[in-house]
């Protein structure tokens, strides 16, 4: 199975990624990536994400549809998330093919997983935290495996102030994976890595998480954006009643 994955959780990122036929899901190397396109710290999501698409497609050569999109729903601000998903359904229809949702954090969790699980890291929880403005971060824990031996989510999807859930993240000494550490350590804590593939979520981990859980048999999330909050822009009200 060939998907094209996208994610504007956080980073602009786009990638065309394949489980080969026959292959094994809980077998991490069999996941294949044909090629992809990542702007970590991304703002203008929709100017880059399109030509990422197209220059991906090209490198990889790909001669017809691939056979399903995935995309990260999020955590994520609201205009970023709405770029992603959005541009989705349109390969997607283009395409004649599924659309998938992958939470974010789970995908970040995977790529902290893939560069961390070994040695003194083994049978250590995880926790992924991004940055979700307003000085709050979206969050989630993760311990053991699913039958498709990925992070098992165990607490999250979460948005919540640093300090309200600083004695949570401390808890059992976890794996710290995200921005949201880097933005407040002395809070929540050192994390792992200052690499940016473990500081925001990718879409060539996107696509491994799709595909390793649709090979397992397993569900994935609606691709519908989880915000976990009302975005920033509100509706206006009735107009005022003018007393004359």
């Amino acid at each position: 199975m060939l998907i094209l994955a996208l994610d504007t959780s956080s980073a602009a990122s786009a990638a065309l990624v394949e489980l080969p036929a026959g292959a094994s899901p809980d077998d991490a190397s069999a996941v294949r990536m044909h090629a992809a396109r990542t702007v970590f710290g991304a703002r203008r999501h929709a100017e880059v994400l399109a030509p990422f698409v197209d220059e991906i497609v090209d490198e990889a050569g790909l001669n017809g549809p691939p056979d399903a999109v995935a995309v990260g729903v999020g955590p994520g601000p609201y205009t970023g998330l709405r770029v992603g998903i959005a541009s989705a359904f349109g390969y997607a229809l283009g395409w004649d093919v599924p659309v998938h949702g992958v939470l974010s954090l789970d995908a970040l969790a995977l790529q902290t997983a893939g560069r961390t699980g070994g040695g003194d890291d083994a049978g250590r929880d995880i926790v992924t935290a991004t940055d979700a403005r307003r000085r709050e971060v979206y969050w989630a824990r993760y311990a053991g495996t699913d039958p498709a031996q990925l992070p098992q989510r165990v607490a999250g999807p979460s948005v919540d102030r640093p300090a309200d859930v600083a004695d949570a993240f401390r808890h059992g000494d976890p794996i710290r994976a995200g921005k949201g550490f880097a933005l407040y350590p002395e809070i929540l804590g050192t994390p792992v890595s200052d690499l940016p593939e473990l500081m925001e979520p990718v879409a060539a981990a996107v696509g491994a998480v799709a595909l390793r859980r649709l090979a397992a048999g397993l569900t994935l999330p609606e691709p519908e954006p989880e915000y976990l909050r009302r975005p920033d822009a509100a509706a206006p009200g009735a107009p005022k009643r003018v007393l004359r």
